[in-house]
């Protein structure tokens, strides 16, 4: 395959070959740009980000739920 990249390889699967997971990248956070290292090329997030967005995301299903319960109790 002309001009793909060398790389190691962990397993064959079917005949094809499945290339090893890459180690860990060093990453800037799109959220607070600070450097952190990735679990992989897709991770661009930090740890500490995810973390708060989780409670963001937590904290908002949280007053959602109140806020039904005030309407059902008002309909």
């Amino acid at each position: 395959m002309g001009n793909m990249p060398q790389t190691d390889t962990t397993s064959r699967e079917n005949g094809i070959e499945i290339p090893s997971k890459p180690k860990r990248v060093r990453r800037i956070c799109l959220k607070c740009e600070q450097a952190f290292l990735a679990k992989g090329r897709f991770n661009r997030i930090c740890p500490l980000c995810r973390r708060t967005n989780r409670e963001i995301n937590s904290d908002c299903l949280e007053i959602e739920v109140h806020c039904q319960e005030w309407i059902d109790q008002w309909a």
